[in-house]
């Protein structure tokens, strides 16, 4: 007599269901995290070169392919239980920890492990209870597009500046509340859910769609869930933007549900991801049209994946499957690095190229093995299946986190006073993270504050890269300081450098630096600051090639600089940034040579150093002014939280 577990009872069948979407939630706030601190606290603070850190990222998410032992070790059941609970351990001692960010690193890296092993697991579980039924991979799709919907949602309402780097009550609260809801679930499971039936593994070419999750991970963090990106590329205001990506996410889960996973479906997504994921400079409408459908297009082809492996069986198992999703996590890191270390090492690859590889791998994934033009309309799931994390409840919850981002966010206010002193602040704020490898803008924004300035000059300033933890400093700052900004991109959309003020900037222009073809583009931006009176105080911010052997270079931007200035009458004029060059360098001397003036070197401040933050020896950082421009004071903030020192004046316009 043969006997075989019974299915989940109906009760019960939901609290599956939202472990999966809640352990997404987790799971992606770990992966962002995860690869900051890979550039951050191994690259910068210890020094690990690009190479290195490639390697070591090969090697620390080549341990995903331990799903295969685990499972012959625990069987599904302990192992999809373990690390869901792990993945909720770690994400809340991260939130806990505030020592060394070592330590937090390796809490983060464990946690990324365990939901790594917990997603094959968890679609095995789900598979196995549908009786292999092509349905039970359309749920999973559905669910892991749902988790990834509520966490660009909490990412939203955070302002992109994710609470896994917050040390507040908020942050702390909500992070308890995820874990402690997931813990109860697991409970729940633990206690009363039936094992799944058992399973047999597919054969490899059934197994390919294992291959899209690394790539499509890293579609949606560098576009289909970057919020700071969208922002750069449409300007809107934030709650407009909000809206907007939470929209598109709802929209790829409603499609996926309302469209049958077929070759047909998965071949038009293809290609209308093709041509959306890195459309050329557009107006805002739009780019912001592209991420809709490039949202769309990427939830089919997860989904038409996703059913395939329901149906063949092809659960991660301890043989073929398990190295093709171990494949998959090594696409995933080496799609990531090739993205950005081409910041750092030339290679016949443009980024656009690597998008448009990680749609062709996400692609192939779905369209190679996907053997219907037109799959049956009778295996669409149904709400009853979902449960409570149904469409409704989605929308329900994507529509609070956008009430409350829209309550939120506050404008900046501008001011328009006369006044003959102005607060200057010129700062290379380090993509926001301080010298240990940690994103801390908190403390940034209060240092800002302490200087009371009217105007902050910032370098290195990021937009959503991922490696930098995907935070809108842009966004964030102005919203924390209660200041205007105006962001000069000088490498792609989303990084540069930014002003912000408290007075009224007329004038914004922005031009590229010499010369063409540099790793990390250059560039200046160029204001004109109403400060009450009948003639605006004219401003340049900049920052220059880093290289010390290549200081022609700098000679050839400080050349470019002097030439958009050619019949200024070097009146009411400050040039701040990042310079890179020592006082007595050719580029330095032929700013003054100009007439502008060294403010450090007249305030007499000894030895003036600004770089770098904990030992400092040199001076490359400046406020440069015309000579009708006095200085009332000057000081140089000591601070750890940039690998910089900022420099604080306070100066009178004559």
């Amino acid at each position: 007599m043969s006997m075989r577990s019974p299915k989940l009872r109906a009760p019960d069948n939901w609290v599956f269901l939202l472990l999966i979407v809640v352990t997404v939630v987790l799971g992606a706030q770990l992966l962002r995290a995860n690869l900051a601190y890979f550039r951050w606290l191994f690259g910068d603070r210890f020094g690990w070169s690009s190479l290195w850190l490639g390697g070591l990222a090969v090697g620390l998410y080549s341990l995903a392919i331990l799903v295969g032992p685990f499972l012959r070790r625990m069987g599904s059941r302990p192992l999809l239980v373990r690390t869901a609970a792990v993945v909720g351990a770690t994400r809340l001692l991260a939130q806990i920890w505030w020592g060394d960010p070592l330590l937090d690193a390796l809490l983060i890296f464990v946690g990324m492990l365990a939901f790594l092993i917990f997603l094959p697991v968890a679609l095995g579980w789900l598979v196995g209870d549908r009786i292999h039924k092509p349905e039970a991979g359309w749920h999973f799709a559905l669910l892991v597009l749902s988790g990834l919907g509520l966490d660009s949602g909490i990412h939203s309402l955070f302002l992109t500046y994710d609470p896994i780097w917050q040390n507040n009550w908020v942050a702390f609260g909500l992070t308890l509340l995820l874990v402690v809801g997931q813990w109860s679930l697991l409970r729940v499971i633990v206690r009363r859910m039936a094992v799944p039936l058992p399973f047999r593994e597919a054969p490899g070419r059934n197994s390919l769609p294992l291959l899209l999750f690394g790539p499509f991970f890293v579609y949606y963090l560098i576009v289909g869930g970057n919020l700071a990106r969208l922002n750069a590329l449409t300007g809107w205001p934030l709650p407009l933007n909000v809206f907007w990506l939470l929209a598109g996410l709802f929209a790829a889960v409603l499609l996926a549900w309302l469209l049958p996973p077929g070759r047909a479906v998965a071949l038009i997504a293809f290609v209308l991801l093709m041509a959306t994921v890195n459309p050329p400079t557009l107006s805002p409408v739009a780019s912001a049209l592209s991420l809709l459908v490039s949202q769309i297009s990427a939830g089919l082809l997860l989904t038409t994946a996703s059913t395939h492996l329901a149906r063949y069986r092809s659960q991660v198992g301890t043989g073929n499957t398990a190295r093709f999703w171990w494949a998959s996590q090594i696409l995933f890191v080496l799609l990531m690095f090739l993205y950005y270390v081409t910041y750092d090492i030339q290679l016949p690859l443009s980024r656009e190229f690597i998008l448009y590889l990680t749609v062709v791998c996400i692609g192939a994934s779905a369209l190679l093995i996907s053997d219907r033009w037109a799959a049956s309309v009778e295996i669409r799931p149904t709400l009853e299946h979902l449960g409570l994390p149904s469409l409704h409840s989605l929308a329900l919850a994507l529509g609070l986190m956008l009430a409350l981002t829209t309550f939120i966010w506050r404008q900046p206010t501008i001011l328009s006073t006369q006044s003959n002193a102005l607060r200057l602040f010129d700062y290379n704020v380090h993509n926001g993270f301080d010298m240990r490898g940690t994103l801390d803008l908190e403390a940034m924004a209060r240092l800002i504050e302490r200087q009371q300035a009217d105007i902050v000059s910032l370098q290195e300033v990021g937009r959503g890269w991922v490696v930098n933890g995907s935070v809108d400093m842009v966004v964030w700052l102005s919203w924390r300081l209660g200041m205007k900004a105006t962001f000069t991109s000088t490498s792609g959309v989303d990084w540069g450098h930014a002003l912000f003020s408290r007075n009224p900037v007329s004038r914004h222009d922005e031009f590229a630096l010499p010369p063409p073809g540099l790793l990390l583009g250059r560039g200046f931006a160029y204001h004109e600051i109403d400060v009450g009176d009948s003639q605006p105080l004219l401003l340049i911010n900049t920052h220059l090639h880093h290289l010390l052997a290549d200081a022609d270079i700098r000679e050839q931007q400080v050349a470019s600089i002097l030439h958009f200035l050619e019949g200024n009458p070097m009146r009411r004029l400050i040039l701040t940034g990042d310079l890179n060059s020592q006082p007595m360098e050719p580029a330095l001397l032929s700013l003054k040579a100009v007439g502008l003036r060294d403010l450090i070197a007249e305030s007499e401040l000894n030895p003036g150093f600004t770089f770098p933050a904990d030992e400092p020896t040199r001076r490359i950082d400046y406020i440069l002014a015309s000579p009708d421009i006095g200085l009332r004071e000057l000081t140089i903030p000591p601070d750890v939280l940039s690998d910089h020192l900022g420099i604080s004046a306070t100066v009178i316009l004559r």
